[in-house]
């Protein structure tokens, strides 16, 4: 699923053990080909490996803006622009606020961060460093994001690494286009220049010019945002995926 493979199986005192799970496994799934790629390349092995994507729970993640009260994040309307993630150094904070911070030079926004971390600490640092603290809204860890996502106008995730991006999806989902990276898992989650964008790791000035794209042409984001809710439901619904499982179950037990 992501870290089992590129974090812990690859370390080196759990390498041994993951590689021979893998090599006497009857059946192998990834949730997305670039993880099936990655796991062959750093196990060495050659086994066929099915892809079967991450799903999201549709009851919990949909575009209803009413589940939130957007004025509570964004009272003068701004432009609400949120990230989610474990903040990480691989999820790379500092790109998110670089990339924030350029957009709102631009248009009046605020950013929404929704997690804790190792570069929690890193990250109010250069918020204060960067004069953005009346533009921050720090949220910490929420059990209810679905709560939030919906009133979101743009997502970041500009990560170094994702094995799918299952942050990305659920934003999706609730109808909010993504700002993502090449390279990594993601580019099987967004639609480039449909539900979002896709740009080189680091490359904020090309991040936030593809979010101004959107914040300054209220028909395109309207239509990016149905766009992108439409994908989620369409590719990653849970019966679809679910059934995957399950056929995939069968032709192991099959032979």
């Amino acid at each position: 699923h992501g870290t089992d493979i590129t974090l812990v199986g690859s370390d080196p005192s759990y390498y041994d053990i993951t590689r021979f799970s893998i090599l006497t496994s009857d059946g192998l799934s990834a949730v997305s080909q670039y993880l099936a790629d990655e796991t062959k390349d750093v196990f060495k092995v050659d086994k066929e490996i099915r892809v079967v994507y991450n799903f999201f729970d549709e009851k919990r993640f949909k575009p209803d803006a009413s589940k939130c009260t957007k004025s509570e994040f964004v009272p003068n309307n701004e432009f609400l622009i949120t990230h989610v993630s474990n903040f990480r150094p691989v999820k790379r904070i500092i790109d998110v606020i670089d990339t924030f911070e350029k957009i709102a030079n631009e248009v009046p926004a605020k950013l929404l961060l929704i997690g804790e971390g190792p570069d929690t600490i890193l990250a109010r640092r250069q918020i204060n460093k960067k004069g953005l603290k009346d533009k921050v809204i720090f949220l910490g860890n929420q059990s209810r994001i679905e709560a939030v996502l919906p009133c979101s106008d743009l997502f970041l995730l500009p990560s170094e690494e994702e094995s799918f991006g299952l942050a990305a999806l659920e934003a999706l989902a609730c109808g909010v286009p993504v700002i993502g990276t090449t390279g990594t898992g993601l580019v099987e989650v967004v639609d480039d220049y449909k539900t979002g964008f896709l740009l080189p790791v680091g490359d904020t000035t090309s991040m936030a010019r593809a979010g101004l794209s959107l914040l300054k042409d209220p028909k395109r984001l309207k239509q990016f945002k149905e766009d992108a809710a439409k994908l989620a439901f369409d590719k990653f619904n849970s019966q679809k995926i679910i059934t995957e499982y399950e056929r995939y179950y069968e032709d192991v037990l099959n032979g």
